[in-house]
């Protein structure tokens, strides 16, 4: 029998859409972010019921394959495209007018600050790149090609690792103000948390936000105005 997490799986894909569009960059989007828990931990109990009685198997099969393979296709192209890029990855590609993207991959302090692109002699020469590519890419393929459980882990956690220490040349958080914003950022994400930021803020009265959970078309709503007509 092959075991999966069926009681996290189900939110993980739900992380993007939540922080950046539901809640909203500090807290910009539609709803309060204790609002949008309280959603959250309802729907973790839903998805858990479903997987219990046999229904997710049920829904998963009901999607047709095509639609499936298209799927994981479409996400894996949006995750590697992101990793690609300088905002959130290795920088090898960045936006182009005349194209989507163009070879990047150069030092970020070289980088046109209107366009953003990298200077033709200063492409492909970033060391933080070099890193994500034979450390978090290569060495993770020849993991997998061997078979060596966790090579995906292993990978992100030396490529990490490796970038950790503020003096090297493959630092993530240089000394200059960016570098000090993000080493604090970052301080704060790997600190310990109390579960009352969490758990304890959780609001069940959503009244005033009804609206953003449920939206019914107006062709499912009885108009009050509307003549009853006799059955006969």
């Amino acid at each position: 029998m092959k075991k999966s997490p069926v009681a996290v799986a189900p939110g993980m894909g739900l992380n993007a859409y939540f922080a950046y569009t539901v809640v909203g960059f500090h807290g910009t989007g539609t709803v309060p972010y204790q609002v949008a828990l309280t959603a959250i931990f309802v729907e973790g109990f839903i998805f858990f019921g479903l997987a219990i009685l046999g229904m997710r198997q049920w829904l998963a099969r009901a999607i047709p394959h095509s639609i499936k393979l298209a799927t994981s296709v479409g996400i894996g192209l949006f995750l590697t495209l992101i990793g690609l890029t300088y905002a959130e990855g290795i920088g090898v590609v960045v936006g182009n007018v005349a194209t989507p993207v163009t070879l990047g991959g150069c030092h970020a302090a070289n980088r046109d600050p209107d366009t953003g692109l990298c200077p033709d002699g200063d492409k492909m020469r970033n060391p933080m790149m070099w890193v994500g590519i034979f450390a978090g890419g290569i060495l993770t393929v020849l993991l997998m090609m061997y078979r060596v459980k966790g090579a995906i882990i292993f990978g992100i956690v030396l490529v990490s690792i490796v970038s950790w220490p503020r003096t090297s040349a493959v630092t993530t958080f240089p000394y200059t103000p960016v570098g000090d914003d993000a080493f604090d950022f970052f301080r704060k994400v790997v600190d310990f948390h109390k579960i009352g930021q969490t758990l304890n803020v959780q609001q069940w009265n959503i009244s005033g936000y009804g609206g953003q959970f449920v939206r019914l078309p107006p062709s499912f709503v009885p108009s009050l105005s509307a003549p009853v007509r006799d059955g006969n």
